[in-house]
């Protein structure tokens, strides 16, 4: 009867372990199809260094709007930006900035860049370009864009509950970081 009793223990412990999975990442990107041209890019870096479109060709860009004070929704999209290492990266500013505010983000985050439109036109038609891969201009600033080596915007990620992990994560599944 022990025996009996031990070798229905042992299957029923073997089945629920060979049961148990490890939990699927489930991918949180979502594909902008069909990719956005970046046509309109006409902005500066707080280096006073211009940025066309010729900043984003030849590799993947990650790319996150927000305002020149940066509250904290903000500054943790730059945070989890900033971390993700051998991926080009950029922090547009969506309202006006002087350069003291520009520099203090700079100083902080220092691995991404920060810039804003060389005009209020030539953002308005930058900004635009990233409505429709995030439902609308008020969405905007909570996703984070990712434009691939061709200058165009491909994917979007919404930044709610994302950890740098994540982020990286998406990008290994893209082939885009090992």
């Amino acid at each position: 009867m022990r025996l009996i009793f031990k070798i229905l223990f042992s299957l029923v412990l073997t089945l629920n372990i060979a049961c148990q999975k490890p939990s699927v990442y489930q991918s949180q990107i979502e594909e902008v199809f069909p990719p956005v041209v970046m046509k309109h890019v006409a902005l500066y870096r707080m280096d006073g260094l211009p940025i066309s479109s010729s900043f984003f060709r030849g590799q993947w860009t990650l790319v996150i709007f927000g305002q020149a004070s940066c509250p904290d929704d903000c500054r943790q999209r730059l945070a989890l930006v900033n971390e993700v290492k051998s991926i080009n990266r950029l922090f547009v500013i969506n309202d006006l900035a002087d350069s003291s505010q520009m520099k203090a983000l700079g100083r902080q985050f220092t691995e991404v860049p920060i810039s804003m439109g060389t005009t209020a036109v030539s953002f308005d038609k930058f900004y635009a370009q990233f409505f429709d891969a995030s439902g609308g201009p008020e969405l905007v600033p909570s996703r984070i864009y990712l434009v691939n080596p061709e200058a165009e915007l491909s994917y979007s990620l919404n930044q709610d509950g994302l950890k740098t992990g994540d982020i990286v994560r998406e990008l290994q599944l893209l082939g885009i970081q090992s």
